[in-house]
């Protein structure tokens, strides 16, 4: 290894998480393995953060504290991306907790299988009042994915999650400077991070599926039931839409040979998604049907059938197949009953 390059470049945005910060940047300090740097990306807090990154850079010199005016995470995590010098670079919230083996392991087997990224498990904690009240693990199977597999694998791989979160993976930082691969600033509510490996997975030419769980995320609800209206919300469905879009064609994916799978990812992440956030900012069902049918014909969607939804999820399969029959009515009083059970089960996520 190049002795002037560190070995993982550990990017946190950080923004108001006094509370949480120093649990997080101690589980990452603990790690057995020292050829890191952790760069605290202070997003313009309000709170006690910013003093908190300055007291850790100042213990221990392999952490980096930031100061900049509030951009959002996109923007911080670019930044920090940008000053980055690890050979690898991996990415934390500043509110969760990384294990064991999170740096060693993940790294020796980047560099043992040449891999332009690799992704781990992880575990999602649900949290409400301090308690946690679910807990789920994501495993990947483990294998090495080579450019043609990726690019055929493309829809199924973003149908299970794998694309869903940058913290769950290495990326080597060569690859992402010679595709010249950021975040999105445009995304404002989430869903940069499947904009962001979806554009690595077309691009890498081997990638690394790794079974072990290596970092806990907690997802923090509150008791907020507010339906105010948030365009942002909306335009992020749009954008993960046509970066589904524009992924599978820069992979030359067939949509003919993949027309389920593509229908899915379309219905999960824009459609379904929609209709919810419609409902309950109290849209009239004539107001959704039109939003589904300008989804309907900007995305060119086809009428597949019964048989090749059979391949993919039940529950997306069902409201795939609505979709494309332009059954609106039926699909929005099916999210309407799906939004009052999570209601009745006091389920505000």
């Amino acid at each position: 290894m190049n002795q002037n390059k560190t070995a993982v470049s550990v990017i946190m945005p950080v923004y108001n998480s006094e509370k949480y910060l120093s649990a997080c940047v101690e589980s990452i300090l603990a790690q057995e393995f020292e050829d890191y740097e952790l760069l605290l990306i202070d997003d313009g807090s309000s709170d006690g953060s910013p003093a908190i990154c300055d007291a850790f850079a100042r213990r221990d010199t392999r952490v980096k504290a930031f100061h900049k005016a509030n951009g959002g995470i996109c923007e911080a995590r670019n930044y920090g991306m940008a000053r980055a010098s690890g050979e690898y670079i991996a990415f934390s919230d500043h509110d969760d907790i990384v294990l064991p083996g999170f740096l060693s392991e993940n790294y020796r087997a980047a560099v043992e299988n040449h891999a332009d990224l690799v992704k781990f498990g992880r575990k999602g904690l649900l949290i409400r009042d301090e308690k946690v009240i679910s807990c789920s693990d994501r495993r990947f199977a483990d294998q090495a994915l080579t450019h043609a597999e990726l690019a055929e694998s493309f829809f199924d791989l973003r149908l299970n999650g794998t694309m869903n979160c940058v913290w769950d993976g290495f990326f080597r930082r060569e690859f992402l400077e010679k595709n010249d691969i950021r975040f999105d600033t445009r995304y404002r509510k989430g869903g940069e991070d499947i904009d962001f490996c979806s554009r690595c997975m077309i691009r890498a030419d081997r990638i690394l599926l790794r079974s072990p769980v290596y970092y806990e995320h907690y997802i923090r609800i509150g008791i907020s039931t507010s339906t105010v209206e948030d365009p942002e919300k909306m335009l992020k469905y749009k954008y993960l839409a046509d970066n589904l879009q524009a992924c599978a064609q820069a992979a030359g994916i067939s949509p003919d040979r993949h027309e389920a799978e593509y229908l899915t990812c379309i219905v999960r992440e824009q459609v379904y998604p929609s209709v919810k956030y419609l409902l309950q900012t109290g849209k009239s069902s004539a107001e959704i049907r039109a939003c589904l049918r300008e989804i309907a014909d900007t995305r060119e969607i086809p009428e597949v059938s019964p048989a090749k939804l059979r391949r993919v999820p039940r529950k997306w399969g069902i409201f795939a197949r609505m979709f494309c029959r332009r059954q609106y009515r039926r699909l929005i009083l099916l999210v309407r009953i799906n939004l009052l059970r999570k209601k009745a089960a006091g389920d505000t996520t």
